[in-house]
């Protein structure tokens, strides 16, 4: 399941990254932004209206929570890749309130999963590697990665537009 996910990811990075630094830069001078105005609003919407559609894969969507069953949940989303790591932040396509953010790690084949509530409150967090279990992670430990992860999406989309 992992290591499949990881592949489409890898193929659709370039694509997504560059959707999303089109996407950000409009969104953020233009109407489109959310009515709180937040920097988590902005990613949203520019993620909607721009980031390709994509599936979060069936395990991860029960274990976090988004489906009861195990089947895929249509998304859309931006990626950016950091040094060794590939920053995914994902919307459902159906219900924008869906939010996941996914931390994945080239050198250790790790990927941290964070569901969070539109607000930035985190639900859930898991963390697992290419055909592993998926491990749910201690409120304390997840709150700090999901800071880290959301802290890189807001200082990206609060670069100016040819910094991106």
């Amino acid at each position: 399941m992992a290591a499949g996910f990881a592949k489409r990811r890898r193929g659709a990075e370039l694509r997504a990254w560059v959707v999303l630094l089109a996407a950000t830069g409009a969104v953020a001078a233009g109407p489109a932004a959310r009515a709180d105005g937040s920097s988590l609003g902005r990613i949203v919407d520019a993620v909607v209206r721009h980031g390709p559609t994509t599936q979060l894969p069936p395990h991860l969507s029960m274990v976090l929570g988004l489906s009861s069953v195990e089947h895929a949940v249509p998304m859309k989303q931006a990626e950016l890749r950091d040094g060794t790591k590939i920053h995914t932040f994902m919307v459902g396509a159906a219900d924008h309130a869906d939010l996941v953010l996914l931390d994945y790690d080239e050198a250790s084949g790790i990927t941290e999963a964070y569901r969070l509530a539109p607000s930035g409150t985190l639900r859930k967090a898991v963390s697992y590697s290419a055909g592993a279990t998926a491990n749910e992670q201690p409120a304390a430990k997840a709150r700090a990665g999901l800071s880290r992860e959301l802290k890189f999406w807001t200082d990206w989309q609060a670069r100016p537009a040819g910094m991106r």
